[in-house]
């Protein structure tokens, strides 16, 4: 549990620079380039803003944040981090509903992140795996193809909801 007071002198200061990214985190990719230079200078000028959400002691929401504020020395502070309360589930779906529907991804991006859920739920149809990642019914439009047209992969299928 992360420790948002200050410790005694005799009492261990909590690790803030050890945080690792949660598995949920890591199925959506990282920003880089101008976007990353962009997030730790403005981290650099304004400090950490919207806090760190950790999930099982692990970084949930936030890895860019956190990437950035360390390349740029930031002093990690607990008001920086808060936890996530909610099951595994509810935590899968806070991922999908503030990442893969609000960021700026390539579809090739989007196309990864579809092919990581089909290997994770390798049983979920893909309307599913789509519910999954938040792609809802309004959102949908199915790619008609011929009934001779070439098969294409599931991810390719799932992003055709998009």
């Amino acid at each position: 549990m992360l420790t948002l007071f200050k410790p005694r002198d005799d009492e261990a200061q909590p690790d803030f620079l050890g945080y690792v990214a949660h598995e949920l985190a890591d199925l959506l990719p990282m920003i880089d380039g101008v976007n990353f230079e962009n997030l730790k200078a403005d981290i650099a000028k304004n400090g950490i803003l919207e806090p760190i959400l950790l999930f099982e002691d692990r970084i949930l929401d936030g890895r860019n944040r956190y990437r950035a504020g360390k390349a740029v020395g930031h002093n990690f502070v607990g008001a920086n981090f808060r936890e996530f309360d909610g099951t595994y589930a509810e935590a899968e779906a806070y991922v999908f509903s503030t990442n893969f529907l609000r960021r700026q991804m390539t579809n090739a991006q989007k196309q990864e992140v579809i092919r990581k859920m089909i290997e994770k739920y390798p049983d979920d149809s893909n309307r599913q795996i789509a519910r999954r990642c938040g792609i809802t019914s309004h959102r949908q439009r199915w790619r008609c193809q011929g009934e001779n047209a070439r098969a294409k992969s599931r991810s390719e299928e799932v992003h055709g909801l998009l």
